[in-house]
């Protein structure tokens, strides 16, 4: 499974069977497939890519019900590259995240893209008992080339049955 690099160190996997990369952080975000969907309205589903790219399989072979994610937490995007699409976009991102909206990508002066699938996801979870942050006690995995400390966040064994209300397993 492919993953997207975002930022150096994280990947965004739009599925969830993405193989783990033990160097980088992984973030999983559905909303692309939600966009994958839209595109698929417009140009008929399965979607079929050049060179049959494995991803574009999985994609096509993954849902995800979009009502699980609050409206007001992100866009999921799809259409031609056109200044129509594009103030589509804009509007659409300025409403839904005002002052905060990310700027558009190089999709709409690419002279050679015709048809743009676009996701963005903004969430600020608060939860009303705050998640323990390990900064000494790392958990310790082991790979081929050694022994890996990772920082996680939770709630302590003792402690683990007063935060499973705050957090819901999808997968």
């Amino acid at each position: 499974m492919q993953n997207v690099s975002f930022a150096g160190d994280i990947l965004i996997s739009p599925t969830l069977n993405s193989v783990l990369n033990e160097k980088k952080t992984q973030v999983y975000c559905p909303t692309f497939l939600v966009a994958w969907d839209k595109i698929g309205n417009i140009v008929g589903k399965p979607i079929k890519l050049q060179n049959h790219p494995p991803l574009a399989k999985i994609l096509n072979n993954t849902s995800f019900p979009k009502n699980i994610l609050p409206e007001n937490s992100y866009v999921a995007f799809a259409g031609r590259v056109n200044s129509e699409t594009k103030n589509q976009l804009l509007n659409l991102l300025n409403k839904r995240f005002g002052a905060n909206a990310p700027e558009l990508p190089p999709v709409f002066t690419n002279n050679i893209a015709v048809l743009m699938v676009y996701c963005y996801f903004q969430r600020a979870l608060s939860f009303p008992k705050k998640f323990i942050r390990s900064k000494s006690s790392p958990l310790q995995f082991k790979s081929a080339d050694g022994i890996h400390k990772v920082q996680f966040f939770g709630a302590t064994k003792k402690l683990a049955e007063n935060y499973s209300s705050q957090v819901k397993i999808l997968h």
